[in-house]
């Protein structure tokens, strides 16, 4: 307001029943100022209040052109305001006839008629606010509007913005247009308000311009209530989207009654793709995968484990369905724990940043649109899986699969729109026996390569597979697999890798995947891995730990020598037993693995896996050095010469130790 001589003014905040006032001093002006004045602990609640300003103690002539009242005790912060002088900017498309000019009382824009796209006339009605991801605005416009019609009011930047059409009505009178944008997306520096009015006939004058940050609002979780069975169901909330942390209560009271969280509605957190955690109460029975469709950022799950219907076992941070073992819902970081027989429909669908996942050889399903627009890279399916549902990896970023030879089932678009995957590596022995569906590599990459065993490509024809593909390849059959190895607890056997080969082979590459316990020795070079004879002597080995803790392993030459042979061991791992681990049966795996031949050609032969035995006494370890070999038969032949008994020594364990045990250990090793 302009002051026209030093005084002293009073402002009064409440209704004609109740008030409160204070008085400030001002100085005289010939310009506008600003003032302030805090109303703190405001002593009552009251509807359609006033602000009256009383000059009786300043002589003269007082102008007021503003006055806002902004409550903080919500945490409502105002950004920026505006009373108009000049304007920022004004853009209307070629044609539309608009204008805008300065006017006395604001900025006059110009519309000669309603306009088939709002934006055509576009004003730029305030500069200079900064917003912060999440929270909540309200922008207000003080204007007269000329017509009935639809106003756009953009809040944002030039990067991003949000532009919602309201309808308004005309009016003489300035009126007070409010826009509440909730849970802005992310933050801007400089944002900017536009007031669009293509949507309304004749001059529409802006006068005034705020916005005001409501901060950062909880999302509310909705219900739906069932009064019958004193039950609830969290449902999607239609106004806002549910983001960062989420806990479920187990009960809620609504309308002065008690009732139980029982379920979670089938879209409930669809497209919230800020939620990072939900924590799942024990009383919930149904979770749809569905429900969590499209929740790019979620990273942890948590299921109480007094759950009887689901649980997140070992930290998984995922949602299992414990009766079943199958996966409804999965996160950025799961860990899909062995046991789990099905990857359930929609679990991972739109987990936008998750590019790699371990399955378990225990998965047999993987469900409809379960890794549906991820950014997988990279995934092994295990030798175990027998069925692919419509959609389960469609729209992903693979650019190689291996189809295991288990598989008697893969459902339509199950690959379908993987534009970057080149390589399909079929280990399937006949397709015929196989369910194929339409389009299951619909719009891949157009100069993808099929890779199937020897001798099926007419199969694989007559199937429907190869229309998808620029070129089919035949391979070869090739193995590569540990062999099986009885050791103790406390010792450093040695693990054999042997390769069975129909063509020549020039490098091999694998990862090696073993029990917790057991690792690879090491000596001052690392850890120790060597070639058998098979090798050339231009061949080496380099080794390297995976995140997960598997053993990659790569055997080369740089001359493309091959391997001799067609069969027999490979490679050679001096393994380290701990001395806590346990008499029983481990598996070791060997798996992702790549053969070359001499030309460059690549093979991907099936995972494989074998069982190394702890035992405290191992019949055939004569020497008692933890490992069953050859040296063993000439300790046992200087036994049986002496007449000495030893239990190891006793390979039929009739009591004695004789040239039938002999017998019996020399087959075994061979």
């Amino acid at each position: 307001m302009k002051v026209p001589s030093d005084g002293t003014y009073q402002v009064s905040l409440g209704s004609w029943a109740s008030t409160q006032g204070y008085m400030f001093q001002a100085t005289a002006s010939n310009d506008f100022q600003e003032f302030e004045v805090e109303f703190p602990e405001y002593a009552y609640d009251l509807a359609d209040t006033h602000v009256l300003l009383r000059t009786g103690y300043v002589k003269g002539t007082t102008f007021v052109k503003n006055v806002q009242v902004l409550d903080d005790t919500d945490g409502e912060i105002l950004l920026a305001e505006k009373d108009w002088t000049s304007p920022y900017e004004f853009w209307a498309k070629e044609g539309t006839g608009a204008s805008c000019t300065m006017v006395a009382n604001g900025v006059a824009i110009t519309n000669p008629r309603v306009q088939s796209e709002i934006p055509d006339i576009q004003t730029m009605v305030l500069k200079g606010a900064t917003l912060q991801e999440n929270h909540t605005y309200k922008v207000s416009i003080e204007a007269i509007i000329p017509s009935d019609g639809n106003l756009q009011v953009l809040l944002g930047s030039f990067d991003y913005y949000e532009e919602p059409a309201i309808p308004v009505s005309a009016s003489n009178d300035f009126q007070i247009i409010d826009v509440v944008f909730q849970d802005f997306p992310l933050s801007e520096e400089d944002a900017f308000v536009k007031f669009q009015n293509g949507g309304i006939k004749g001059t529409s004058i802006v006068r005034y311009v705020q916005v005001v940050d409501l901060g950062d609002i909880p999302v509310p979780l909705k219900y739906r209530y069932n009064p019958d069975n004193g039950t609830a169901k969290v449902i999607k909330n239609p106004d806002r989207k549910y983001r960062d942390a989420v806990v479920i209560p187990s009960t809620i009271e609504h309308n002065g009654i008690k009732y139980t969280v029982n379920e979670i509605d089938y879209d409930a957190f669809n497209d919230c793709t800020k939620l990072t955690s939900i924590t799942i109460p024990a009383t919930v029975t149904k979770i749809p995968g569905a429900a969590f469709i499209n929740c790019a950022g979620l990273q942890q799950i948590v299921v109480d484990p007094n759950n009887t219907s689901y649980d997140s076992r070992n930290n998984c941070n995922a949602v299992i369905h414990t009766k079943t073992n199958k996966v409804s819902v999965g996160s950025l970081t799961t860990i899909i724990p062995e046991g789990v027989t099905r990857i359930g429909s929609d679990a991972f669908w739109g987990r936008w940043g998750l590019e790699k996942i371990n399955i378990p050889n225990t998965v047999k399903e993987i469900g409809a649109n379960a890794f549906a627009w991820c950014f997988l890279t990279d995934i092994t399916l295990p030798s175990s899986l027998e069925t692919l549902e419509e959609g389960a990896f469609n729209n992903t970023h693979l650019t190689s699969i291996t189809l295991p030879a288990t598989l008697t089932s893969i459902g339509s678009g199950a690959f379908g729109g993987c534009k970057k995957l080149a390589n399909v590596i079929s280990h399937i022995p006949d397709p015929t026996n196989v369910t194929f569906d339409d389009n299951v590599f619909e719009d891949i990459s157009k100069k993808a390569v099929l890779y199937v065993p020897k001798g099926t490509t007419s199969a694989y024809t007559q199937k429907g597979w190869t229309k998808y593909f620029a070129k089919v390849v035949e391979e070869p059959v090739h193995t590569l697999y540990p062999k099986e190895l009885t050791t103790q607890a406390d010792k450093q056997p040695t693990l054999s890798i042997a390769m069975d080969n129909d063509s020549k082979i020039a490098a091999i590459q694998f990862d090696l995947v073993l029990p917790e316990g057991i690792t690879v020795a090491t000596d001052k070079d690392g850890m120790i891995v060597t070639l058998s004879n098979r090798a050339d002597k231009s061949h080496t080995v380099t080794k390297s730990i995976l995140d997960g803790g598997s053993i990659h392993i790569v055997c080369s030459s740089n001359s493309s020598a091959v391997f001799s042979g067609n069969t027999g061991d490979v490679v050679f791992v001096k393994l380290n037993v701990g001395s806590q681990v346990a008499d029983g049966k481990y598996d070791v795996t060997v798996r992702n693995i790549e053969l070359s031949s001499e030309n460059g050609d690549t093979f991907h032969p099936d995972p494989s896996k074998a069982t190394i035995t702890v035992a405290s006494v191992i019949i055939g370890d004569v020497d008692s050095n933890g490992v069953v070999n050859q040296y063993d038969i000439s300790v046992l032949a200087d036994m049986i010469m002496k007449g000495n008994y030893n239990a190891k020594a006793d390979m039929n364990k009739d009591g004695q130790v004789n040239a039938v045990d002999l017998v019996l250990l020399t087959n075994e090793i061979k």
